[in-house]
């Protein structure tokens, strides 16, 4: 006999998988209008098309008062990108450690991009980009480079923009 109910973990998996499936869809219609490769666009809606069947599949057999009860909810609902507990912990035991300094992400980003004005007279810039401390601290705290698009040997946070 088929479920005509969801158990409270079943709920919160359809209630992520409705959400999740109205995300990509959103993000599928923006690429389209940033003008995104089209495969990246595909991928998106196909992403959104297997979570619909993955949801269709939870539903399937179940009180059409329960299907109308969850959807109902899930519109109530986004998606949103939340830490980990365990990551969470760890920043709070950093902040407490005297030789770190909590600065706002805007002010981080300032001061590196006045700390990349030095990489306009870099003299390893393509050959040993390996051993640069800027890059590798820049690496560390996942700060986002220039160009995504360099090759092996180049650095990606040099800019050959006139002004920052």
């Amino acid at each position: 006999m088929a479920k005509t109910f969801l158990n409270q973990k079943e709920r919160n998996e359809v209630l992520v998988l409705a959400s999740f499936k109205v995300y990509m869809e959103d993000i599928a219609t923006k690429l389209e209008k940033l003008n995104r490769p089209k495969d990246t666009i595909k991928y998106a809606r196909m992403s959104k098309s297997f979570c619909n069947k993955v949801l269709q599949s939870y539903l399937k057999g179940l009180d059409d008062r329960e299907i109308q009860r969850v959807l109902g909810e899930s519109k109530k609902l986004n998606v949103s990108v939340k830490y980990k507990d365990e990551a969470l912990r760890e920043f709070e035991a950093i902040k407490k450690m005297d030789d770190v300094t909590p600065v706002k992400t805007d002010d981080l980003i300032d001061l590196c991009e006045y700390a990349l004005l030095s990489c306009r007279s870099c003299k390893k810039r393509n050959e040993d980009i390996t051993n640069c401390k800027l890059r590798r601290i820049l690496f560390k705290h996942e700060i986002e480079p220039f160009n995504f698009e360099a090759k092996y040997n180049e650095c990606q946070y040099y800019d050959e923009r006139e002004e920052i």
